[in-house]
């Protein structure tokens, strides 16, 4: 959905990752070269959802990643620890960014992803971004992802969780 059907795997320094394929993306009426990459508003920055923040940057490459409502900047130079040089992809931005109002400078949010680490909010405060684009992927993350978690997680079913 993110990336209009024009994912394909590839190995990058050992690790599987998801990248956008200009052949797939051409059969699809995609411009190549991309103009602007996806992006995925994340809400709320914290110890249940850092591991799962890093998980998707690491996974998906191309995807720049707006961070909103982090309450701690702690979890801002963990994120930056966890991410290294991938940090460039990541910015802290406002819901205001992505306002109906500003016109052509607005920006789009093709994936919101909240968890229990975001502060309590109604969709009300959070509209524009779900309005940003036709048709956005909501990713909710309700137990959280911890190191320790990741552990605990005994039966094989659940083995990829985080």
């Amino acid at each position: 959905h993110v990336f209009n059907l024009t994912l394909k795997t590839t190995q990058v320094n050992g690790a599987k990752v998801w990248v956008m394929n200009e052949e797939k993306a051409r059969e699809n009426g995609v411009e190549w070269p991309v103009a602007q990459w996806p992006t995925l508003c994340f809400l709320g920055l914290g110890p249940s959802s850092i591991e799962y923040f890093a998980a998707l940057a690491q996974l998906f490459p191309e995807l720049q990643l707006a961070l909103i409502d982090v309450q701690s900047e702690a979890w801002l130079e963990k994120l930056a620890d966890a991410l290294g040089d991938s940090v460039s992809r990541v910015s802290l931005a406002s819901v205001d960014e992505f306002a109906e109002a500003r016109g052509p400078d607005r920006r789009a949010c093709q994936a919101i992803s909240w968890s229990v680490d975001t502060p309590p909010f109604s969709f009300y405060k959070y509209r524009e971004l779900f309005y940003s684009v036709p048709y956005v992927l909501a990713l909710f993350n309700m137990q959280g992802c911890t190191l320790e978690t990741r552990h605990e997680r005994e039966d094989s079913r659940d083995k990829y969780y985080c």
